[in-house]
Formats: C-alpha cells, sequence, structure tokens
C-alpha cells in the first residue's frame, strides 16, 4: 500500500513475508469442548510483516483453549484508504469484511493492531446501517486476555533468573479509546520481564499512518523524541501493541544511534507460556 518511490532510502523497513500469516493456518483451530470462539481478525501488519507476531496471538489463544477462526477472506480494515481519502475503496474493504463477520459465528473478534482497533470500530458504523452488532465483540487482544484472566494465570509461573528490562509505548490508536492498563498487565505479570515505564509512554511515535511516509523529516523529529524517551528507561525492548508502531519505533531508534529492539508485547508473551 506504501508508494514505493517515495519511501526514503534509509527507512528502516521490515521484510514483507513469503508467506503470510493467514495462509499459515487454518480457517479453523479447534479448542476444547465448549470453549468460547475468538475469531481474531489478523490486519494486513500481522499477516504480511510480523507472521511471527501473528503466530504469538494463536499460542496465547491455544494457552486459553478456545475455538480459533482466522477467516481467509477477510480484507483490510481500511484505515489507510480512509487516510488517503479512497472512499471507494474503503466500502468495497468493508463490504468484505462486514460479509465476514456475518458468514460466521463467534463470541469475541480479537485484534492485534491499535490502527484495525480503530478502523473497525470507527469506520463501518458510519458507513452501513444495521451492521453495528459485531461492534459489541471486538475486543483488542489484551483486554481480551485480561478479561479471561491470562496475568493471573502469568503470575504462576516461575520467574527467571536473568530477566529483559522492557518499557511500553501506547499507540495512539488504543490510548484515545483508553486502553492502557490492560498491556501494561500482561507485561508487568510476565516472568522474564522487568518492567519500567518511559516518560511520556503516550506521546507519539510519529508514524500517523500514511504521513510518515510523505512527511518524513517531520515524521523522524517526531520519532526522535520517543528514541530519547525510550533510551532514558535503561530498557532494552521497547514493547506496543500496534505493528505500525513497531515500524516506526525501530526506524526512530536505529536514526538515533540506539540499541533497543522495538516488538509487539505478543512476541514476550509467546516466550512465556508453556
Amino acid at each position: 500500500r506504501f508508494p514505493a518511490p517515495f519511501i526514503s532510502a534509509d527507512r528502516t523497513l521490515p521484510p514483507i513475508t513469503a508467506k503470510p500469516l493467514r495462509e499459515r493456518f487454518a480457517d479453523v483451530i479447534p479448542g476444547t469442548e465448549g470453549a468460547p470462539t475468538v475469531l481474531f481478525f489478523t490486519g494486513c501488519g500481522l499477516n504480511y510483516m510480523y507472521p511471527e507476531s501473528g503466530e504469538a496471538l494463536i499460542k496465547a489463544l491455544q494457552f486459553l483453549g478456545v475455538t480459533i477462526l482466522i477467516p481467509a477472506e477477510q480484507a483490510c480494515c481500511g484505515l489507510p484508504a480512509v487516510s488517503a481519502g479512497a472512499t471507494d475503496t474503503v466500502e468495497r474493504l468493508a463490504a468484505i469484511n462486514l460479509e465476514m463477520f456475518k458468514k460466521y459465528r463467534y463470541d469475541t473478534i480479537v485484534i492485534a493492531c491499535a490502527s484495525c482497533h480503530s478502523g473497525l470500530g470507527q469506520i463501518y458504523p458510519g458507513m452501513v446501517d444495521g451492521e453495528g452488532d459485531y461492534q459489541k465483540k471486538i475486543r483488542d487482544i489484551f483486554v481480551y486476555l485480561v478479561e479471561q484472566g491470562l496475568p493471573e494465570k502469568l503470575e504462576q509461573l516461575p520467574k527467571t533468573e536473568k530477566r529483559v528490562k522492557v518499557t511500553y509505548h501506547d499507540p495512539c490508536h488504543l490510548r484515545n479509546h483508553g486502553i492502557t492498563k490492560e498491556p501494561r498487565a500482561i507485561l508487568k505479570a510476565l516472568p522474564q520481564v522487568d518492567y519500567v515505564e518511559m516518560a511520556g509512554p503516550g506521546s507519539c511515535c510519529g508514524l500517523g499512518g500514511t504521513y510518515s511516509v510523505y512527511h518524513y523529516d517531520t515524521s523522524k523529529k517526531i520519532g526522535a523524541k520517543k528514541a530519547t524517551l525510550i533510551e532514558k528507561t535503561g530498557a532494552e525492548l521497547v514493547a506496543t501493541d500496534c505493528p505500525g508502531c513497531i515500524m516506526q519505533l525501530q526506524d526512530s531508534i536505529n536514526h538515533s544511534g540506539g540499541k533497543q529492539r522495538a516488538l509487539h508485547i505478543l512476541d514476550l508473551l509467546a516466550e512465556a507460556l508453556p
């Protein structure tokens, strides 16, 4: 979706996987008998750039024993098209996803991308009348995991001798929905993590979707401020809940000469689960 000629040559970008996430799994992964059914809306970031984080989400859901639906026909949430003013594209993508939501039976829709969470929750209701029932079932993955009591289960695991210092960046699209406590609850419960809060955790990383493509110089300046805040924590890792933020954070850290690695909380969670 990014116009390659406009991407700066010195920008750090994740590789596009040869085998997208949705091609790695069947549409249905059975859970334990009588368990809830969860539909996993993968989004584009996890599907094409960070499939290992998507695999980590599936591992977490399997740990809970739920049945997992990963419909192959799901499409982009449409948020990038909204940013570009491509109304026809948004409507086409929304029609595909709304039809998918009606086709399957499930208890919850989980999302591990702050932008997709915002896209599904804010764009579609204003476009199509009578299609809002699915909204009540949407959960950010960490909200869902906290609701299922995962932090308490994690705290029963033995602490590791060598722990890694981790800080957390609040994606704008989650912070604006009031989702801030749940990701931290998971991080703080991980047996291998020594959690440290950064100053200004909710300050924007500078991505802003396609804004960072067309205004990269400004985006870098915003990102540099974030990289400084991360550096001051002494953390080795900065975790977040948005593939776009991961990409921007790593790029900003690299330009600032930092050594920290940006990653999804799910990656750390998968390490801890048996």
